[in-house]
């Protein structure tokens, strides 16, 4: 069992870095140029009394160099963590990005949840599947294939439990503990699912369905 276990920035800075100091992720893949995801302050943020920087660190695990696959079945057991500040996420990103930038190339989220005890319905308890696609930015339609539930036992931090997706070429099938809980099949081709028939360039277009 591998544990991932988040600290306090504190650690490293003081508490008045949170209001304003500046953190800059650019780069941490090992490319300076490069960052995973910087809308909303993903990769550089600079504190203000408004819009802290998050006290909490964690760890980030790529398998970019060891690890791809087209079609076939991924299976994650997982206990999620239990805290606030946190965003436990498990995501297949593309090796190559063939199709363009995110995301036109896509990106499979196996499951997203938070640590939060108290945070509504959408706390510990909550858990989300989603493919996330579009020919460019701000363009995804991540809403028409996604899913949300809630966790068996109460809450995804409580024990353990099993995420699952089979992709073959027709379809991908969400998981979670043998309940399916996301079918998607854009039929024809995700373009034509998307709806926005002439009026962009579809990326796709060389492709296959899936």
């Amino acid at each position: 069992t591998l544990f991932i276990r988040p600290e306090l920035l504190s650690r490293w800075k003081d508490e008045a870095f949170l209001s304003s100091g500046e953190l800059n992720l650019w780069g941490m893949n090992g490319r300076g140029d490069v960052c995973t995801g910087n809308s909303y302050y993903g990769c550089d943020r600079v504190g203000t009394a408004t819009n802290l920087v998050n006290p909490i660190m964690s760890a980030r695990l790529r398998t970019h160099k060891d690890f791809a696959f087209r079609y076939g079945r991924i299976e994650v057991r997982a206990k999620m963590p239990r805290g606030d500040w946190l965003w436990p996420a498990i995501w297949l990103l593309p090796h190559h990005w063939p199709y363009g930038p995110w995301p036109a190339s896509g990106e499979i989220d196996i499951v997203e949840s938070r640590g939060n005890d108290n945070y509504g319905d959408i706390g510990n308890q909550a858990g989300g599947s989603t493919l996330h696609w579009g020919p460019h930015w701000p363009l995804n339609f991540y809403g028409m294939t996604t899913a949300q539930y809630t966790a068996n036992d109460g809450s995804f931090a409580n024990s353990f439990h099993t995420w699952r997706v089979d992709w073959t070429n027709t379809n991908m099938l969400f998981y979670v503990d043998d309940a399916l809980v996301l079918t998607v099949d854009p039929g024809t081709s995700f373009w034509d699912y998307s709806g926005l028939g002439d009026q962009y360039d579809n990326p796709w277009a060389a492709g296959d369905k899936m």
